[in-house]
């Protein structure tokens, strides 16, 4: 880690507010902010920690990210903070925790269309197939 501990705890209370914030959530991800959070879950001062919990609460409330905060590596630190008392940290997991919901229900929905329209060109194919050749 580079920084004092102080500069660290108010970068991510900066992330977290600029977080709130709909239209910048995904630039705070795209400039690889999760991987540091979710180190800083793990390493971090208590305050520090519940800065970078307030900030991935923020991040995850865009379905889309929920994943990327699971492969940053934050779902196992984070999932400790339900054995907080601050509210505020548990609603910041289940925010995560919704939107991972929310994100796997959408890629069952695709999958399932996905399928659906494989097994209508199936049967469609299987049915012209079947169908007498005129001619021959």
């Amino acid at each position: 880690r580079t920084g004092t501990e102080r500069c660290e705890t108010n970068a991510v209370a900066v992330i977290g507010e600029l977080a709130k914030d709909v239209s910048t959530r995904a630039a705070i991800v795209a400039v690889g902010a999760l991987p540091p959070l979710a180190e800083l879950l793990r390493t971090g001062t208590e305050r520090c920690k519940t800065n970078a919990v307030a900030a991935i609460g923020e991040l995850a409330k865009d379905a889309r990210t929920c994943a990327l905060i699971v492969a940053a590596g934050a779902l196992p630190p984070f999932a400790e903070v339900l054995h907080a008392d601050t509210e505020d940290a548990k609603a910041s997991v289940a925010s995560l925790l919704v939107g991972l919901a929310t994100e796997m229900q959408l890629e069952i929905s695709a999958l399932q269309t996905e399928r659906d329209a494989l097994a209508e060109g199936f049967e469609s194919s299987r049915r012209s197939l079947a169908r007498p050749q005129r001619g021959t």
